[in-house]
């Protein structure tokens, strides 16, 4: 059982699986697959048009309307870079909802936004870019913060933003 601030974590040795409706490539080497691609890794699931896999450096290289799935958060966007062992990589313009999970104890609040870029820096940190974070539910913008860099630590419930404001109401405020 998690304590407070406790992470269960990722089974990253669990296999990486791949469905689309072409793959093509070398299995133990890169692939490339193609139209309806699904990419699930434990708890991760990664959707999109064009997804290329390195297997020996295990990264994922994603292109066009990409949904990355993973214990209730997700994040679209258009193009993605994730080494999936270490949590480490980007997708731009993306636009994020992270859940309230069992795994991340100390996460009292859900959170969404979108920003220019979101760079994945380990697990459960993320860092973005141009970008607007809120707690509020979607059509319910009371408030949101407005940045030009964020830095979010999700197992420590800890973020750092850079050049930002407070908008209420649509007004900023600070």
């Amino acid at each position: 059982m998690p304590t407070p601030g406790g992470i269960i974590p990722r089974n990253r040795s669990s296999a990486r699986e791949i469905q689309a409706n072409k793959i093509s490539g070398v299995a133990d080497k890169k692939i490339t697959a193609e139209g309806n691609v699904v990419l699930t890794q434990d708890s991760l699931i990664v959707t999109t048009d064009k997804l290329s896999y390195d297997k020996p450096i295990d990264t994922a290289t994603a292109n066009g309307n990409i949904r990355l799935d993973r214990n209730g958060d997700i994040v679209t966007g258009v193009d993605m870079l994730l080494a999936i062992d270490t949590d480490i990589g980007f997708i731009t313009q993306p636009t994020y909802f992270f859940s309230k999970n069992p795994n991340r104890p100390s996460q009292r609040y859900e959170a969404r936004g979108a920003a220019d870029k979101l760079n994945f820096e380990g697990e459960n940190k993320e860092r973005l870019f141009n970008a607007e974070y809120t707690t509020c539910k979607a059509g319910e913008n009371e408030w949101s913060l407005k940045v030009n860099e964020l830095a979010l630590d999700r197992s420590t419930n800890i973020g750092t933003a850079i050049n930002g404001y407070v908008e209420f109401k649509g007004v900023p405020i600070m």
